[in-house]
């Protein structure tokens, strides 16, 4: 197996200061009337990001810190804080608010406990704060450094799904003895589902949703309730970066086939709705748009982003089928997730840079974010109450119980998280200090490669 996962120096920012946004000199919006400005800056590898309904945003940052902005001035005080596994592409890669977040103020993390185990974990948030940790799904598979998938979304069903990558192994994507390949599918408590499309060797009810992916490493849900993934190619000749229409109980080919080029109707698996190499190096985030800041045509486009070269793309669809696709910013520092803030506006997150940038519409002067918010008000539950506050407790837990093969089919415990690393070394970056980690399974980068989530098995 080779790893094109060299850990890079960026240096760390302790507090972000200056306006809420400043015009971004290194990137480009290419469509008329757009621009990009940077919206929060001073974070340490940021991974994932998320707005609640009031406009505070949460980030959530590699090695295991949440952190939360107003009006685009971060906190000092993080959320949480947990002492992870972050080796190569392990860490704290997925977060998610709850759907009901005014009623049930809840904040989930996916994150690497350990080199072999990824954890989906709760919080109540109190008062800008997260409380009562309770892990809803343990045992998830990781091989310790690459494909970890990384992906937590609630769905219009209120269900919760999340992304696990192939481990680095690819035929675990079509064994239904693990939920490496996989997206999957529970309530937000951690229960799986009487309704999935899988059962387990016992007969008890899978996590599994959809099988066959390589490193499904972001998806999103349109309005009207389909879900669109990224799934990271492989390399050589043979490479596709897909983006997939992802409906229950399929199988998405890998690594049978990857990319639509052959026909794949007679073979049982689902080809993607979109595939491209040469445009790109590492699909990495997908976003289908809700809001109202951009002009109507661009309501339930797909905006989707390129890890390796730092791009902006936008896809315009008819039905299913994919009518158009576009460049549509040139960003700067290793985009890898992306999301619609309440504003409208789109924001995306790059690794390298420690920046969250926003991309509007020149000619929507929307309001932004929290402008109506207290300066001291950061949210969920404003009484502690009988809670046990261990926001920065590595216990882990179990969750529910189930023999072995039903928690590796999804019976028992499961999960997923990823996380891509800042690795541009095409650039010429220097390499990043690395930390004593005795847990670590390998002690230093595995050489070859030219970006996290580029990883190749």
């Amino acid at each position: 197996m080779s790893s094109r996962n060299l850990l890079l120096t960026i240096s760390p920012f302790l507090v972000a200061a200056g306006p809420c946004a400043t015009i971004s000199r290194g990137a480009d919006a290419l469509e008329a009337g757009f621009a990009v400005e940077s919206y929060l800056d001073g974070l340490n590898e940021p991974t994932a990001m998320q707005f609640d309904p009031e406009g505070r945003l949460f980030v959530a940052e590699k090695s295991g810190k949440v952190r939360i902005a107003m009006r685009g001035q971060l906190r000092d005080e993080p959320v949480i804080e947990l002492p992870l596994y972050d080796f190569f592409e392990c860490g704290l890669s997925g977060m998610a608010l709850d759907p009901n977040y005014d009623v049930t103020p809840y904040l989930y993390i996916c994150a690497n406990v350990s080199a072999d185990e990824q954890q989906i974990i709760r919080y109540r948030i109190v008062n800008g704060r997260g409380v009562e940790q309770t892990v809803i799904r343990g045992n998830i598979p990781s091989g310790g450094t690459i494909h970890n998938g990384g992906c937590l979304r609630f769905g219009p069903d209120g269900m919760l799904y999340f992304s696990v990558g192939d481990n680095g192994t690819s035929d675990n994507a079509q064994s239904h003895n693990t939920l490496a390949g996989k997206v999957c599918r529970i309530t937000p408590t951690g229960d799986t589902p009487s309704n999935n499309p899988f059962s387990t060797g016992t007969g008890a009810h899978s996590a599994i949703f959809a099988l066959g992916f390589r490193n499904p490493f972001r998806f999103c849900f349109s309005a009207d309730g389909r879900l669109f993934l990224a799934d990271v190619g492989s390399f050589g000749d043979g490479r596709r970066e897909e983006i997939n229409l992802v409906h229950s109980g399929m199988n998405y080919g890998w690594p049978t086939k990857e990319g639509a080029a052959s026909d794949t109707s007679s073979d049982g698996f689902e080809p993607p709705i979109y595939d491209y190499s040469l445009e790109g190096q590492c699909i990495a985030g997908i976003l289908s748009y809700k809001g109202s800041n951009f002009p109507t045509a661009y309501r339930d486009n797909l905006f989707y982003l390129d890890y390796t070269l730092s791009k902006v793309f936008r896809i315009q669809l008819e039905g299913n089928t994919v009518a158009s696709q576009s460049l549509f910013v040139q960003a700067e520092g290793s985009t890898v997730d992306i999301s619609e803030g309440p504003d409208g506006r789109i924001y995306y997150c790059e690794i390298t840079t420690g920046e969250i940038k926003r991309i509007g519409y020149s000619a929507n002067n929307t309001p932004e974010p929290g402008a109506d918010l207290a300066g001291d008000d950061w949210g969920g539950d404003t009484a502690v109450g009988n809670e046990n506050d261990n926001a920065n407790d590595n216990s882990t837990g179990n969750g529910p119980n189930g023999s072995i093969f039903d928690v590796l089919c999804g019976a028992g415990t499961a999960s997923a998280s990823l996380i891509p690393l800042a690795a541009l070394i095409l650039i010429g970056m220097p390499l990043r200090r690395q930390r004593n980690r005795q847990s670590a399974k390998r002690t230093g980068p595995v050489h070859g490669g030219s970006g996290p989530i580029r990883s190749r098995s």
